[in-house]
C-alpha cells in the first residue's frame, strides 16, 4: 500500500471517530442541527459575529443565516444585539446555554484529541500537530 492510500484510510478511520464524537453531541443536544453545531463552535471561539460574518462562515445566502439565527433563538441558544455604532448592524452572540453547549462540545472534542495524542510521543505530537496545521493552511 502507497503513502496516499495508508494516508486516506487513516483519514478515514479519523473521520468516522469524529462523526461518532458529532452524534454523541447530536444525542446530547437533539434540538440543533449540525449546522447549527458549526455556528455555536464558530461563535463560541469568535464570541460575536455579524449576519453577513455568519452566512460567508456557513456558505449559504443571508436570508438562510437569518433563518438558522432565528431558531437558535428561539431556543435560547443565541442573542441578537445590535451594534452601538450602527443600529442597522445585528450581532449575534451566544446565549449562556449556548455557551454550556459550546463548551460542552469543545469537551467532547478535547476528549477525542488527548485520547488520539496520548497514543503518541512527545516529538510525535510536535510534528503531527506541525504537519496538520500545514496541511490546513
Amino acid at each position: 500500500m502507497d503513502y496516499d492510500d495508508r494516508f486516506i484510510e487513516a483519514f478515514e478511520t479519523l473521520i468516522f471517530k469524529i462523526q461518532q464524537v458529532d452524534a454523541t453531541c447530536q444525542q446530547a443536544y437533539g434540538d440543533v442541527s449540525k449546522r447549527e453545531f458549526n455556528l455555536l463552535i464558530m461563535l463560541g471561539k469568535s464570541e460575536k459575529m455579524i449576519v453577513r460574518e455568519v452566512a460567508d462562515f456557513l456558505g449559504i445566502p443571508v436570508s438562510s443565516a437569518t433563518a438558522i439565527i432565528d431558531k437558535l433563538s428561539e431556543k435560547g441558544y443565541l442573542r441578537r444585539i445590535h451594534s452601538s455604532s450602527d443600529r442597522r448592524i445585528i450581532v449575534v452572540v451566544l446565549s449562556q446555554e449556548g455557551k454550556s453547549i459550546y463548551l460542552s462540545l469543545t469537551s467532547k472534542m478535547k476528549n477525542f484529541a488527548r485520547g488520539v495524542m496520548d497514543k503518541l510521543g512527545e516529538a510525535e505530537k510536535k510534528k503531527l500537530v506541525q504537519l496538520l496545521e500545514k496541511a490546513a493552511a
